[in-house]
């Protein structure tokens, strides 16, 4: 399930909300990568540093991501997509990172496109008490 009031299907990029709490984001990125359950990781931790993200156009060659895995036939779907209905990457503009979206991404780049639907960590929205994700493991 996709809870708070989202259905099963992924809605189009057009009905993305301009402005989105972390767990929208986080239940987005679960979504689009095949999860359905409790999303826990270095991921979904990064992405709730900020309590807010708004949707921005970004331009593609700020979000390539060194060290990412790539699929090449991922990327061509995406680029056959509608970037309308592309679903939007997550971005924290203050680190850097490209959180999620890198095939979309590099479908945007394949397109010659100007930019990419992304939801930005909104600054001054950080959780005063997140810090660098510290793998339990070690």
């Amino acid at each position: 399930m996709f809870g708070a009031g989202w259905s099963d299907a992924m809605p189009d990029a057009g009905s993305y909300p301009r402005e989105a709490g972390c767990d929208f984001v986080v239940e987005l990125v679960d979504k689009l990568n095949g999860r359905d359950g409790e999303f826990e990781g270095p991921l979904p931790h990064a992405i709730r540093r900020y309590g807010r993200h708004v949707l921005e156009t970004v331009p593609p060659g700020e979000l390539l991501a060194e060290g990412h895995s790539f699929a090449p036939g991922l990327a061509t779907e995406y680029a056959a997509m509608d970037p309308a209905t592309r679903p939007p990457c997550v971005y924290h503009r203050g680190t850097g990172e490209l959180l999620d979206g890198n095939h979309r991404c590099r479908a945007a780049l394949l397109n010659g496109e100007d930019g990419v639907a992304c939801y930005v960590g909104v600054e001054g929205s950080e959780d005063p008490f997140w810090s660098p994700w510290e793998d339990d493991d070690g």
